[in-house]
């Protein structure tokens, strides 16, 4: 295993772990959730780049570089919603207000 591979695989362990620590604190809001969906987007994406990295033909690390285009398209998303949620009284009431503008931010990267 090289270098790029163990920094990989420890980032993709420190993200999932990280978000596992979240889950289990109590009591569950919006916005622990949506960082615990982009803790688990950043280790989907760390462990599709270590698919990549170890890959041997260039069929199987294309096949990982598409996959790794979800959770680095969605991944802005959900950490904009986080933010903007975080430490407001009533972050969904706030995030109404934003909802359109999100949504349409998770769909630019999926046109063609």
């Amino acid at each position: 295993m090289s270098i790029a591979e163990l920094m990989n695989l420890l980032a993709a362990s420190a993200a999932l772990a990280f978000g596992a620590g979240v889950a289990i604190r109590r009591p569950q809001h919006l916005p622990q959730w949506l960082l615990l969906a982009g803790m688990v987007l950043l280790g989907a994406e760390e462990l599709c780049q270590l698919g990549s990295l170890s890959s041997a033909a260039m069929s199987d690390m294309l096949f990982w570089q598409r996959v790794s285009f979800f959770p680095v398209s969605v991944l802005p998303v959900v950490l904009l919603a986080f933010s903007l949620s975080y430490a407001r009284g009533t972050p969904v009431v706030f995030l109404k207000r934003w909802a359109v503008l999100l949504l349409l931010l998770a769909l630019v990267p999926l046109a063609p």
